[in-house]
């Protein structure tokens, strides 16, 4: 196998670095052993700028008696520039800008494919791709640099030197191996990063060396690090024996911190090879018969006492299980034995056991579920999953909108459907096992048919790289967590589930608790390497969820608090104060614990982009707009290559450049299947992501949601209208968003607080109006017979958009009405009684106008009078302004923003404040003054910019690998 990958340029060899051995643990050995070691002659294999292992080195030898020489290998050129810098007056310190070792005998793709595959190291936080990218990188980067790739050698050459006192190996990811065999037999060799590809093998080589002492380890700082001290080797004396005791028991204490971190394989082959070296070893021999860590399967399965067959039922209960719902699925196909999932999904009513969240404060919003269930797609999830594997997946649910009644009937749920003696084993959405864990655990209830169920520990995350370092305290409290694996019999029920209590009749109404009878304890699945990853609060909606459900106040603020803190080990009671005992929290990577899950962002391809143009088959108003001018940008681009607009029953108009799919007109009434049918076009189409022009959405492809405005929220309009239950889907589906205003994106917060402001863009709307020639005025007013100065008014009607404010003040104009008229545009017929009314001897227009009569209309006018209650963004204002027309309006919604200063506010409810806008905006000063600014601000509103903003954002969820990964093991 061999992958190639194009490296990153300029190289990440170029840059300076700060330094990762440095005032810790082992910064402080290195400067102890250097100072007290007989030692003549020191190599420093990586010495980057000289920050780190480096000061140690020379702050020990600057008092060692013996006078030592330090040699200094770096192969970065600006490295190599500031570490020469640093240490020039240090007669001692010789620098060297080289290469270690030359790049014939550096890893293959396929080498370092095989030790990613089948070793849980550091690497494996990262993509394949990128650690292959890494190794090609370095290469590339000795091939370039022109300097000696025999570094090792050249050093040895010409300073005399045969085998060196003291060795540092930390210098390329992937060149330890072969600097170990240049330096082999080194008086003390010092290796860092033992728990990656580094070192690895060369951690296990000189353990299992006979002639090497391990005198110091610590497999949790960091990556790791382990110091060997070279001693002699007597043919056949006590001080032979008694060294091999200690490198056993190093080995054997090596192989249990492997297997408490849940790296069984490491664990294993540690073990195998020690007892290659040393035979005679009952510890190590009584260490693998004993299963007390990584346990062989086939060892296991040998034993007459385990039964052929013990099938696993998993079961699961959850609302909104994303992301990590979709890890077990890639787990359990991998399982040799028989099992089956039974995934129970919907809200849980806060009663029986969790009936203690009501006096917390929890309760259940519409923002945590959609009718009852998921609404992060995790419904869709589970109905594509049940699809592929019918006989092995089985998912309960409650009619649309009802709730479970409590988590204890959720349990009970798959019981009546296990007909079969087997393992109960639960299995949260967001717990994480690996493979070799489930048949590990397997085995020992077959190998243990009296035990009863399991205990585990868990790391528990509370961020993407914390978790609870502290045991006996919350999470980790023994007497309840984990419980999570019970022997099965048909006719067992739960009791409760928090705590979970399985019982089995044991007679007339008499039951026994599995957990209490005989449970395999925690020490005893410890052992064994089941500790599995519980990531609990690791992504901002679950913090949002366990707000609101637990009534966790404040939980999401100090839980992003927790996010940015630095320096551990902390007590996490001092973020989350439900917590009241003196749990610590520290870094996953200080504790060396590899997460299965991680986000990762990176990796492009190309796919199509579909628009559902379904707002021109319904309406042709402001939205219709917007849609039809981001079209014609899209069309002069690129970008039409990957677009296909979905044209509902040929309503939608056609621009050349684009592709179009004629498809059913839309119902409201009909809408789940519209969502199927979407849905099947997506896949069809190979659609990375969709977006529509008002609401619809398909069932699972990733969307992108354009919002105008949160009138009908603001409003108190009847949500459950269709319309608008649609729009709140559409906003739940979507994993990003365009909204036309910032006022309009804290609105959007505001009733959806769920979503997270990065997930949000702010693209103000363009215009395509400018100012007409005074011919096409005049034109406009002898069309519909206009012969007084007048007014401009948007929808005269009784509205949000407060058209009744203008007439009220222009009644108070009483016998100088009949000098103006007032043109009202957006419907023709008669204009209402009350407006007439007030209008008095004013002529008045209702008229209905195209685009070109619209924008005479407007450059005509006294001013457009627009002081409407609330906007998403204020379309009239910035075409007016485009126009040459001085605007009245009113400081409420998005009109500020739009606006600015090139307009003239008046409060939407003073009438006489009006009254007196009507009268000064006819000054001419002050009306030139609006009209200069109002030309100048519209210029800041462009549809190439919006086309170009909605285009990143669509291309960022259809083109961008960003979200969790997992190492399915």
């Amino acid at each position: 196998m061999s992958i190639k990958v194009q490296p990153p340029f300029p190289s990440e060899l170029e840059l300076l670095i700060p330094p990762e051995i440095k005032d810790d643990e082992f910064y402080h050995l290195i400067i102890e052993l250097s100072k007290r070691e007989h030692v003549t002659t020191v190599l420093e294999i990586g010495s980057s700028a000289g920050g780190g292992s480096t000061e140690a080195f020379v702050m020990g030898l600057r008092d060692n008696p013996n006078k030592p020489e330090l040699y200094c290998l770096e192969i970065s050129a600006p490295r190599f520039v500031k570490l020469r810098q640093r240490y020039t007056d240090e007669t001692f310190v010789k620098c060297y800008n080289v290469s270690s070792v030359p790049t014939s005998v550096f890893p293959s793709d396929d080498d370092v494919v095989d030790f990613y595959r089948d070793n849980s190291t550091a690497l494996n936080r990262y993509s394949i791709e990128t650690v292959l990218g890494w190794l090609r990188q370095d290469v590339e980067y000795i091939k370039k640099a022109g300097v000696s790739e025999e570094g090792i050698e050249l050093i040895k050459k010409e300073n005399n030197i045969e085998v060196f006192d003291m060795v540092l190996i930390d210098g390329s990811e992937f060149t330890g191996t072969a600097e170990l065999n240049r330096v082999y037999g080194a008086g003390l060799i010092l290796l860092d990063d033992v728990n990656s590809y580094k070192n690895f093998n060369n951690f296990i080589r000189l353990g299992n060396d006979p002639q090497y002492e391990m005198i110091h380890c610590n497999t949790k700082l960091r990556n790791g690090y382990a110091i060997f001290k070279r001693i002699d080797v007597p043919a056949e004396d006590e001080s032979n024996s008694c060294n091999n005791a200690g490198n056993i028991e190093a080995l054997i204490q090596l192989a249990r911190t492997y297997k408490a971190q849940g790296r069984e394989t490491e664990a294993l082959k540690i073990l195998e090879n020690s007892l290659s070296v040393y035979p005679e070893s009952q510890a190590i021999i009584n260490e693998i018969d004993k299963c007390e860590g990584c346990l062989a399967g086939q060892n296991l399965v040998a034993r007459p006492e385990m039964k052929a067959d013990l099938p696993v039922h998993f079961f699961t209960i959850v609302l909104n299980g994303e992301p990590f719902i979709r890890y077990h699925i890639e787990i359990f196909k991998q399982l040799k034995f028989k099992w089956h999932w039974h995934v129970i999904e919907g809200v849980a009513a806060l009663k029986n056991d969790t009936a203690w969240c009501v006096a917390n404060g929890g309760r259940i919003t519409d923002e945590l579920h959609a009718e009852g269930l998921s609404k992060d797609k995790t419904t869709q999830y589970l109905d594509q999953l049940f699809s592929v594997y019918p006989d092995q997946v089985t998912v309960y649910r409650k009619s649309e909108g009802r709730f479970w009644h409590g988590k204890l009937e959720m349990v009970n749920a798959p019981l009546p459907a296990i007909k079969e003696e087997c393992l109960l084993w639960q299995i949260d959405a967001d717990e994480l096992w690996t493979v070799s864990q489930i048949n590990r655990a397997r085995e020992l209830f077959m190998k243990f048919p009296d035990r009863t169920a399991a205990y585990y520990w868990c790391w528990f995350f509370v961020g993407m790289d914390i978790v609870i370092s502290t045991r006996n305290c919350y999470a980790q409290n023994p007497k309840q967590e984990w419980l999570r694996t019970w022997r099965y019999r048909p006719g067992c029920r739960w009791m409760a589930h928090e705590p979970p209590v399985l019982v089995e009749p044991v007679g007339e109404n008499r039951w026994r608790d599995l957990g209490r009878v005989k449970p395999f304890s925690h020490q005893e699945t410890e052992r064994a390497g089941l500790i599995f990853q519980h990531f609990a609060y690791v992504t901002r909606e679950q913090l949002i969820f366990k707000e609101i459900y637990y009534g966790y106040s404040g939980a999401t603020e100090k839980w992003e608090e927790l996010q940015e803190n630095t320096e551990f080990p902390i007590l996490l009671k001092d973020y989350f104060p439900w917590v009241r005992d003196e749990t610590q929290v520290n870094r996953a990577s200080a504790l060396s614990v590899h997460p299965l899950a991680w986000y990762q962002r990176g990796g492009k391809y190309s796919e199509t982009v579909i628009i559902d143009g379904v707002f021109f088959q319904l309406y042709r108003t402001g939205i219709a707009r917007v849609w039809q001018s981001l079209f014609e940008c899209w069309a002069k681009t690129p970008f039409a290559q990957r677009l296909l607009v979905l044209d509902r029953a040929r309503t939608v108009p056609r621009v050349p450049g684009l592709r179009y799919r004629e498809i059913a007109p839309y119902n409201y009434n009909n809408t789940d299947a519209d969502r199927f049918m979407l849905e099947q076009i997506c896949c069809e189409e190979n659609a990375a992501v969709f977006v529509s022009t008002y609401y619809t959405t398909p069932l699972a492809t990733p969307s992108v949601f354009l919002g105008h405005d949160m009138i009908p929220e603001l409003g108190g309009w009847d949500l459950n209208k269709p319309m608008w239950r649609e729009k709140h889907h559409g906003i739940r589906h979507a994993d990003r968003y365009v909204v036309v205003s910032k006022n309009t994106a804290k609105d959007l917060r505001h009733f959806f607080p769920g979503i997270h402001s990065d997930k949000i863009t702010v693209s103000h709307n363009g215009v395509a109006f400018s100012r007409p020639a005074g011919c096409e005025v005049e034109a406009f007013k002898q069309r519909y017979g206009i012969k007084k100065p007048y007014w401009l008014v948007i929808g005269a009607k009784i509205s949000y958009k407060n058209s009744i404010l203008f007439f009220e003040a222009f009644s108070l104009l009483r016998e100088q009405r009949q000098n103006f008229s007032i043109v009202c545009t957006g419907r023709q017929g008669e204009v209402e009684s009350i407006f007439a009314e007030y209008a008095g001897d004013a002529d008045v227009f209702m008229l209905y106008l195209s685009d070109e009569e619209l924008a005479a209309a407007y450059a005509g006018a006294i001013a457009l009078v627009y002081p409407s209650l609330y906007e998403g963004f204020g379309m009239p204002i910035v075409e007016a302004m485009a126009c040459g027309c001085p605007v009245i309006t009113s400081p409420n919604g998005s009109i500020p923003e739009v606006g600015g200063d090139a307009v003239l506010y008046v409060d939407s409810g003073d009438v006489e404040a009006m009254r007196q806008a009507l009268e000064d905006i006819q000054a001419r000063q002050l009306k030139e003054q609006l009209v200069e600014k109002g030309l100048k601000r519209s210029t800041l509103f462009s549809w190439e910019k919006m086309a170009e903003d909605v285009k990143t954002v669509l291309l960022l969820v259809a083109d961008t690998e960003v979200g969790w990964k997992f190492q399915c093991v």
